[in-house]
């Protein structure tokens, strides 16, 4: 039982399901809060406590806010880059997608293929727009409901549960 459908992306779509990562959100909190705190620290010990570097934790809180904040800069380059780059106008061509009893296989216009076992993913979830197929250990595939044909569906959610569960 194969279920085949095409799936485009739109930049849009890509920089909104970029905007929705945990770790871009987490990092620039974190690098926000960091500078704030070593702010704070450095204004009341500037004098003294940076001259001798006594007040450590001024500076390593400082420390983990750069380390932050360069992991966050790092993934909206990236976010750019994508949007941006001809390179990665496989990104944004029409995919098919071919689900079997063994995995997924997706395929672009350009002849790219990448083929991926059921024991690939961890898990899957229904949303208001479509579905989210997580990768294992960290990763996601989206579909939007409509890219598949509404007689699929039933057969598509069947063979998702069947191979990943509920």
């Amino acid at each position: 039982m194969n279920i085949t459908f095409k799936r485009t992306v739109t930049k849009m779509e890509f920089f909104m399901l970029s905007l929705k990562n945990p770790k871009l959100w987490r990092y620039l909190i974190i690098s926000v809060l960091s500078f704030v705190l070593a702010f704070l620290l450095m204004h009341k010990t500037l004098s003294d406590s940076l001259k001798t570097l006594q007040n450590i934790g001024c500076v390593l809180v400082f420390v983990i806010g750069i380390v932050a904040l360069v992991f966050a800069l790092r993934i909206l380059l990236t976010i750019v880059l994508w949007l941006t780059l001809k390179r990665f106008n496989a990104l944004f061509a029409p995919q098919l997608f071919t689900f079997t009893k063994e995995g997924m296989k997706i395929e672009n216009a350009y002849g790219g293929s990448v083929a991926k076992a059921w024991k690939e993913f961890s898990g899957w979830k229904r949303t208001r727009s479509g579905y989210i197929l997580r990768l294992f250990p960290s990763g996601v595939i989206t579909i939007k409901r409509r890219d598949i044909a509404t007689e699929k569906v039933v057969r598509f959610e069947a063979l998702l549960e069947d191979n990943l569960g509920r």
